[in-house]
């Protein structure tokens, strides 16, 4: 009698393992998109003390200093109406960038675009190498393209050979499924 019940009780356990399993397993699929920093456009080549280099390996901006600039990236993202395999749309929480300033140089806000409006923004002062994630606070779809804008600043007069000079390695976001609407 007992090995009956033991029987009967592993297989519910089995059988209600299996259905979460299946209700559960379309949407734990996330998939980072980037952009290399070669990718980069400034926004005012003005306030630059030399030329934007566009490497292999990055985007390299010497910035006047005593002067701003944005630098504005366009992330691949899933377009409106678009589904995945599993008939879900594809949204982003965390956005995140990679680049190193040097003397005199920081990085003083980041913009978040959904096409033409701003859906985030997140001011701060970070110098020096930086990988940085940024949290939306929710997953947020993007139709109309992910665009990154970041500020750069360069501080007082020039010092250095290397001050308000800012690398950029690269910018991406991390997709999620959020159910279709």
């Amino acid at each position: 009698m007992r090995t009956h019940s033991s029987t009967i009780r592993f297989w519910l356990f089995l059988c209600i393992s299996l259905a979460g399993t299946f209700v559960l397993a379309g949407q734990a699929h996330s998939t980072w998109q980037a952009i290399h920093g070669h990718s980069g456009h400034v926004e005012t080549e003005a306030n630059l003390s030399s030329p934007v280099i566009h490497l292999g390996w990055g985007l390299d901006i010497h910035q006047t200093p005593g002067s701003t600039n944005w630098v504005h990236f366009a992330v691949p993202s899933p377009g409106a109406h678009s589904q995945n395999e599993h008939g879900y749309n594809e949204g982003a929480r965390y956005v995140k960038i990679r680049f190193q300033t040097f003397s005199q140089a920081s990085v003083s806000a980041v913009h978040i675009y959904n096409g033409g409006n701003k859906i985030a923004e997140f001011p701060g002062s970070w110098s020096g190498m930086n990988t940085l994630m940024l949290d939306l606070g929710s997953v947020r779809s993007f139709p109309y393209g992910l665009g990154i804008s970041v500020n750069i600043e360069a501080e007082g007069k020039l010092i250095q050979p290397d001050a308000g000079r800012i690398i950029f390695y690269g910018v991406g976001a991390e997709f999620v499924n959020i159910p279709a609407k």
